[in-house]
């Protein structure tokens, strides 16, 4: 979803404010290329919404679901509704507003996952939350659900170095073909699983540089962590 006519309405506030007072003072805030800020004003681009950016949204007051869908105030002070009535509620493994709110906070996870050759594993602490619009993730599937970073290029071109996965771990096993955290030895990847009828599966990375992988179900070296059911870029196209 396109955020360029609440970038540009952003951009107008925080300058009558005195916050920024150029557009590079607006790029250079919200973490925006210069080059790429009139792109997205056309809705060319989209603003990617990552932990990095939500925090600085925060920081600014703003309404999540305003910026996400252009509806409601611009800053959370102007609306008494969501002040009072409306303080996020922690329910397992994800907070969600009330229900007549648009969007669920998922936690993000401090580590990351590899596309590449899982050099890097899983760390269980969480950093914070990052805001999903719930037309985006069934609300079943809400409360077993996470956010953690992508390393490496093993998935290109569906996910890029740094992008943001979605993790379901109610998804952990056999839920048809797809893209899945995987645990291999001591290492974590994210991966494209296929199911076989002979009772393997074959370990595809979408970058067709990276070989396939063809091993046994049934192998205590290999773990199906969660389904992924949703990812965020943070590259620029």
């Amino acid at each position: 979803m396109a955020q360029g006519k609440q970038l540009e309405e952003l951009f107008e506030a925080l300058k009558n404010e005195n916050i920024v007072k150029t557009k590079q003072d607006y790029c250079n805030l919200m973490n925006i290329d210069y080059k790429s800020f009139s792109r997205l004003l056309r809705d060319e681009l989209n603003y990617q919404i990552n932990p990095t950016n939500f925090e600085v949204l925060k920081k600014l007051d703003i309404n999540i679901e305003w910026f996400i869908t252009g509806q409601g105030s611009m800053f959370n002070s102007d609306q008494t509704e969501m002040i009072i009535g409306t303080r996020p509620t922690k329910h397992n493994n994800h907070f969600e507003y009330t229900k007549n709110d648009n969007v669920i906070y998922l936690n993000v996870y401090s580590g990351t996952v590899s596309a590449g050759h899982g050099e890097i594993a899983i760390d269980s602490e969480i950093i914070g939350q990052f805001p999903v619009i719930k037309e985006m993730i069934d609300s079943c599937l809400a409360e077993k659900s996470f956010i953690i970073k992508v390393k490496g290029d093993s998935m290109t071109p569906t996910l890029y170095n740094n992008d943001y996965v979605i993790g379901n771990t109610e998804l952990n096993h056999t839920s048809g073909e797809g893209i899945y955290i995987i645990r291999m030895y001591d290492n974590f990847l994210v991966k494209r699983i296929q199911f076989n009828f002979d009772n393997t599966l074959t370990i595809i990375s979408d970058n067709a540089r990276y070989e396939r992988q063809i091993i046994p179900i049934q192998n205590e070296n290999i773990q199906i962590v969660a389904k992924v059911v949703g990812w965020v870029h943070k590259h620029l196209y």
